[in-house]
């Protein structure tokens, strides 16, 4: 089994290229595939990224679709970082595994609830008729 700290290293790797790529601190050009989301009623921070579609199986674990739960997921104080160190400091206070861990559990708790409350709604309508 891979050790979580190599997790913790390569989305922290990820977070960073990805903040570095959006304040034009890289020198490539990816608007076409990392592009803001332009809808202002988003909750969250203003810097969330639009995840695109992937047509293939492939394609889904590219950097571009990858990065975008993560970096939408993260808080307004660390994406709104005016440079490189002020984006890396709180982000190396976040336990980057427990968060992803966390987040997948309230996903997951969410589906229950909803399969449930759907089967308990069928049930309901049965009885009625």
């Amino acid at each position: 089994s891979i050790p979580s700290s190599y997790f913790t290293w390569a989305i922290n790797n990820d977070l960073v290229l990805c903040y570095k790529i959006l304040n034009g601190k890289v020198d490539t050009d990816l608007s076409n595939v990392l592009k803001l989301n332009s809808n202002s009623c988003t909750r969250g921070h203003a810097f969330k990224l639009c995840k695109l579609q992937c047509n293939l199986d492939n394609t889904k674990y590219y950097f571009t679709n990858r990065i975008v739960n993560l970096w939408n997921n993260l808080p307004e104080n660390v994406v709104s970082a005016s440079t490189v160190s002020m984006f890396k400091n709180p982000l190396a206070l976040i336990d980057l595994v427990l968060w992803l861990c966390i987040r997948r559990i309230w996903i997951l708790l969410y589906f229950v609830i909803m399969v449930l409350f759907q089967r308990v709604f069928n049930v309901y309508i049965q009885l009625q008729f």
